[in-house]
């Protein structure tokens, strides 16, 4: 499952997962940090498309299971290279999954930023 998540409105979508124990509490509490830096630098009008918003903030997707090549196909759209990750750290670790965060930049004031789990059965 992904989610894409513009705002803090949206937050209780994914407070749903770690109801359902499909994401750690640790990868909410980055995911709403986020939230409040785009929404307060750039407003919670912004869309994927820009609209609203002059093409400025960007989004958090989300995935319960590897967004490997679901990133893959969004920064090949944008025309970028998965080198070119702006930042990355693990957030969260357990029972052998660990949890991604990963940052790519679209332009100065764009950008995406991934959450998703690798290891385990979820490759």
């Amino acid at each position: 499952m992904e989610l894409q998540v513009w705002t803090l409105e949206q937050l209780s979508e994914v407070e749903k997962l770690v109801k359902e124990k499909n994401i750690p509490i640790e990868v909410i509490r980055r995911i709403e940090t986020t939230l409040k830096i785009l929404d307060n630098v750039y407003g919670t009008e912004r869309d994927q498309q820009g609209k609203n918003s002059k093409g400025e903030g960007g989004y958090v997707l989300v995935g319960t299971v590897s967004l490997y090549q679901k990133e893959q196909e969004i920064l090949k759209d944008f025309g970028i290279y998965a080198n070119e990750v702006e930042f990355e750290e693990d957030v969260a670790s357990d029972y052998g999954i660990v949890w991604k965060e990963k940052l790519y930049l679209v332009d100065n004031d764009y950008g995406i930023v991934f959450f998703y789990p690798i290891g385990g059965n979820e490759d």
